[in-house]
């Protein structure tokens, strides 16, 4: 029996520091795909954030964890580039994450499936509506945490938050699983507080390209 994902012990973590860009030079078409970037100077286990503002533009923004590890190579781990379209090579780039900052206190976190948008494709001949699935949609997705308005973790969320910029976000559950998932973000200066309760906030977050799962 598959072991559950409970609600303890569980690190939730921001990206606050990233290193400088490298050039991609290439992505393959596989079930995992393979970046070439020269002298990248990564290692197995790093995470990274791919640039791709044209050619496989499927991978702008997308967050991975890497293995497959040489000089000029690496796998991005869980991320299929089999039916993207092709890199055009000379302007994507990818940054590894350098440090984290944990949400100590994290009370709760929620990441819905997103719904796809729906298009009403009805003609003049039905007689009821029609409608199929367009884009799937961003994950909108929400953290209360206790509020500590001079702790670090909030003070990075204000930051992320008055500039736009998009932080990685990583989640850790009690059975070794991780969650890797780019985000924009909200948060860091609201608070809940009532009678008898301690104070708390509410942090939002919407992906950025498709968060992936790791075995450990």
């Amino acid at each position: 029996m598959s072991q559950k994902v409970l609600g303890i012990n569980t690190r939730t973590e921001i990206a606050t520091g990233y290193g400088p860009a490298k050039t991609i030079a290439t992505i393959s078409h596989a079930v995992e795909g393979v970046v070439g970037a020269t002298a990248h100077g990564f290692a197995d286990g790093d995470i990274v954030v791919l640039a791709v503002p044209s050619g496989m533009v499927e991978l702008d923004g997308q967050a991975a964890r890497i293995k497959g590890v040489d000089t000029d190579h690496f796998t991005l781990e869980g991320v299929d580039t089999q039916t993207l379209s092709d890199h055009a090579g000379g302007t994507a780039t990818v940054q590894k994450v350098t440090t984290w900052q944990t949400l100590s206190d994290a009370s709760q976190i929620s990441a819905p499936s997103a719904q796809a948008n729906r298009i009403n494709t009805t003609t003049l001949l039905d007689v009821q509506q029609q409608e199929q699935f367009g884009l799937p949609g961003a994950v909108q997705g929400s953290i209360t945490a206790f509020f500590n308005p001079l702790s670090p973790a909030t003070a990075e969320l204000r930051k992320a938050t008055e500039s736009n910029q998009a932080r990685v976000l990583r989640v850790t559950f009690q059975n070794g699983v991780k969650w890797i998932q780019n985000a924009y973000w909200s948060g860091g200066d609201g608070f809940d507080l009532q009678q008898g309760a301690a104070a708390t906030q509410q942090i939002g977050f919407t992906s950025i390209k498709r968060g992936v799962f790791y075995a450990a």
